[in-house]
């Protein structure tokens, strides 16, 4: 039903909260990490020597191992030739450099799939935007995001200036990832400003949005929204929250309902049999605003259903259709959380 599906709806967005959770104590993780090889590297005192006619070789003094956390002592010069990349790295043990790598590779495997599972996600909230046949996510989401929320800055540091010794594909994926996050917030946020949800539960659709020919003159008309035939007294729901600013007859619609969603959104429900609200009151989101009827220009009861965008009247259909994917997509997260 569609409580079910509300909620799952609800679940994208908290899953979203969870993988920005994840990503933050990542990001502490890797953090920490860096930390501590630096404060390994502080620990390593590094003595160049030059002898007449032999290359330069690092003597290394004394070194804290940190795989068996006891101190190990050089009694002799180890003549070594390191990249200048990696004088930054503390001496470990064989087995230590085993675990590292094994542990790199995890979590190179935990970013990958957590990558594509972002990645995935803002494809499909890009096609329900795409779907409504009317917004373009670019767009809609600079119309509806607050301007702080957009805002980005701070200084140019090109990645060519990365110091030695950083992983830079590992911080370049991270940066990807945030950024990405980024993105999937503010298209899930601009996805709850749509109009996507049905007006009512039980009916069958007998008349959609275009030309058509008139039920009464019988001649080619344009018919602005979408016919859902119903018994008299179906609940009919908001499809968004938002503002009433009609409760009343207007003639041919016959008893009528019309909201204001903000964001350039509005939407209209006529021949009712009755009203539930009244002008100026605020509802939320699929709150039981009117019953279905056959007042007005009707010729039998059903829920007249209009979308209207920028002043404009839109497919409702269109929207209801690009509704179903959020509903697929809630689908999809209950299954993998299984």
């Amino acid at each position: 039903n569609l409580e079910k599906r509300h909620n799952d709806l609800t679940l994208v967005f908290e899953q979203h909260a969870s993988v920005s959770d994840e990503l933050r104590k990542m990001q502490v993780s890797f953090s920490s990490i860096a930390k501590s090889n630096k404060r390994n590297r502080n620990k390593t005192e590094l003595v160049a020597r030059s002898r007449s006619g032999q290359e330069d070789r690092l003597e290394r003094r004394s070194v804290v191992g940190t795989d068996s956390q006891q101190e190990i002592t050089l009694t002799r010069a180890e003549q070594i030739t390191l990249p200048e990349a990696d004088i930054a790295m503390p001496l470990l043990s064989n087995g230590v450099f085993d675990r590292v790598a094994s542990l790199e590779l995890s979590q190179k495997d935990l970013l990958d799939a957590l990558e594509e599972k972002i990645d995935l996600r803002i494809s499909e909230f890009e096609g329900v935007i795409n779907g409504t046949g009317t917004l373009e996510p670019e767009t809609f989401m600079a119309q509806v995001l607050p301007e702080d929320e957009r805002a980005m800055g701070g200084p140019y540091i090109p990645l060519s200036e990365e110091k030695p010794g950083i992983n830079s594909d590992l911080h370049r994926q991270l940066y990807r990832i945030s950024s990405n996050l980024e993105r999937l917030n503010n298209l899930s946020t601009a996805v709850t400003k749509i109009p996507l949800s049905l007006p009512i539960h039980d009916y069958r659709v007998t008349s959609g949005f275009g030309p058509r020919l008139d039920p009464f003159k019988k001649r080619a008309a344009f018919h602005a929204g979408v016919d859902f035939g119903t018994a008299t007294g179906t609940p009919v729901y908001a499809t968004l929250a938002g503002t009433v600013t009609r409760a009343g007859y207007k003639g041919p619609y016959g008893l009528v309902v019309e909201i204001d969603h903000g964001n350039g959104f509005r939407s209209r429900y006529g021949h009712l049999a009755r009203s539930r609200v009244r002008r100026g009151q605020a509802v939320e989101f699929q709150q039981h605003i009117a019953d279905a009827g056959n007042s007005g220009r009707s010729t039998g009861p059903h829920l007249h259903y209009e979308v209207w965008y920028e002043g404009k009247v839109r497919d409702p259909l269109a929207f209801l259709d690009a509704g179903k994917q959020i509903f697929n997509i809630a689908e999809t997260i209950s299954q993998e959380a299984k």
